[in-house]
C-alpha cells in the first residue's frame, strides 16, 4: 500500500535508481500476492472443470478491475485531468479497493480440508528446478507461457507506434485500447465455454491462433481506418481473454496431480514458476522490441520516424509467431 502511493505520487526529486527500487520492491510483493491468489483455486475447487470456471471468472474480475482503475480519473476528474493528477487518483483507487476486495475474501471463503493430509516444508530455488527437470509437461507448459508472453509483450510494447505512426490514429489511441478491455471482457467467458467443451489444450490453440490472425490483420488495416483498427484490436483482446486462463488451469492442474503423487503441497512453486517464466517473457520481448526500434531509429532516436516495415514486423509477424509457437507448445502438454 505504502509502495502504491509513493509510485503513483513520485515526489519531484525522486531519482531513477529510487524509483526502480520502489518497482522492484512492489514486484517483489504483488507477485507474492498473486501467486497466493491464483493457488486459492485449488483447494477450494474439488474437479478440474470448477477450478477452470474460478480461474476464468477470476480472469474476468481482474480485467474489470483493471478498467475501473483506469477509468478512475475520468470518473473523478473528468476528461482532460493532467497527467499527475490522473496517476495520484489511479492510485489512491488502488489504496481503497485492495483492502476492499482482499478481507472480504480473506474473511468470507470457507477454509477447505483437503481428503488427505499434505506436507507443507518451506521451498527453495532448487526444489523449482526439481519441479523443471523431472517434469516434460511442465517445461513445455512454462515454454508455451515464456513464447505467449513474449508476444503480447511485444505487441504492447509497439501499440502506440503502430497506432500513431502507421495508422495515424494517435488522437484515438485511448479509445482503441478500451476496445481491447471491452474484448477481453467478453472473451474471457467465451473462451472459458470453449475450454471447458473441448479441453484446455484445443481452447488455448483457438485463443493463440485467433491472436496470431488479429494481430497480422493490423498489417490489412488502412491509415486512418479508425474502425477497421477497433475491430482489430477488440478481436485481439478478445482471443486474449483464453491466454492466462488456461495456462494457470493447466498447471492447477499439474500441481493437483503433483500433490496427490507426492504426498507433498507444491502448488505455490509451481504457479512461482508460471509467474517467473510469465515475467521473464514480457521482459526479454519487451528489451529485444525497443533495442531494434532503437536501432531503426537511428542516431536521433526519433521513434516517430521508424519505417512501417519495421513497425509491422516488430508489432504484427512477431507476436503472431510466437503466438503460433505457444500453441504447439501447449500442446505437447497433452498427455
Amino acid at each position: 500500500m505504502i509502495l502504491v502511493w509513493l509510485l503513483f505520487n513520485p515526489a519531484p526529486d525522486t531519482t531513477s535508481p529510487q524509483l526502480a527500487g520502489m518497482l522492484i520492491a512492489f514486484y517483489i510483493a504483488w507477485t507474492l500476492l498473486t501467486i497466493s491468489y491464483a493457488a486459492w483455486p485449488t483447494d477450494l475447487a474439488t474437479d478440474q472443470e470448477n477450478r477452470t470456471r474460478m480461474i476464468a471468472w477470476r480472469e474476468w474480475a481482474g480485467v474489470l478491475g483493471m478498467l475501473g482503475v483506469l477509468a478512475s480519473p475520468v470518473l473523478i476528474a473528468g476528461p482532460g485531468a493532467a497527467l499527475p493528477a490522473q496517476l495520484s487518483i489511479m492510485g489512491s483507487t488502488l489504496i481503497v479497493l485492495l483492502p476492499l476486495a482482499v478481507l472480504p475474501a480473506l474473511i468470507m471463503l470457507p477454509q477447505v480440508k483437503p481428503e488427505r493430509a499434505f506436507e507443507t516444508r518451506r521451498s527453495s530455488i532448487l526444489d523449482g528446478w526439481r519441479l523443471v527437470r523431472h517434469s516434460r509437461a511442465t517445461r513445455t507448459l512454462l515454454l508455451a507461457n515464456l513464447l505467449s508472453g513474449c508476444g503480447y509483450a511485444a505487441n504492447s510494447a509497439t501499440s502506440f507506434f503502430v497506432f500513431s505512426n502507421y495508422l495515424k490514429l494517435e488522437p484515438q489511441y485511448s479509445t482503441i485500447m478500451l476496445c481491447f478491455m471491452v474484448g477481453m471482457i467478453v472473451g474471457v467467458p467465451v473462451l472459458m465455454k470453449l475450454s471447458l467443451s473441448f479441453g484446455a489444450h484445443r481452447g488455448f490453440t483457438i485463443a493463440m491462433v485467433g491472436s496470431a490472425v488479429a494481430s497480422l490483420a493490423f498489417v490489412a488495416v488502412p491509415e486512418g481506418a479508425l474502425y477497421l483498427a477497433i475491430i482489430a484490436n477488440t478481436t485481439l483482446g478478445f482471443f486474449t481473454g483464453g491466454y492466462q486462463l488456461n495456462l494457470n488451469a493447466e498447471m492447477v492442474r499439474f500441481a493437483g496431480e503433483d500433490r496427490n503423487q507426492s504426498g507433498s503441497d507444491r502448488t505455490s512453486q509451481h504457479l512461482a514458476l508460471l509467474e517467473m517464466t510469465n515475467k521473464l517473457g514480457y521482459a526479454l520481448a519487451i528489451g529485444f522490441v525497443y533495442a531494434l526500434l532503437g536501432i531503426f531509429a537511428g542516431d536521433n532516436a526519433v521513434l516517430s520516424d521508424l519505417p512501417n516495415p519495421v513497425l509491422l514486423a516488430l508489432g504484427a509477424a512477431l507476436p503472431a509467431l510466437l503466438f503460433v509457437g505457444s500453441a504447439f507448445a501447449f500442446h505437447s502438454t497433452k498427455a
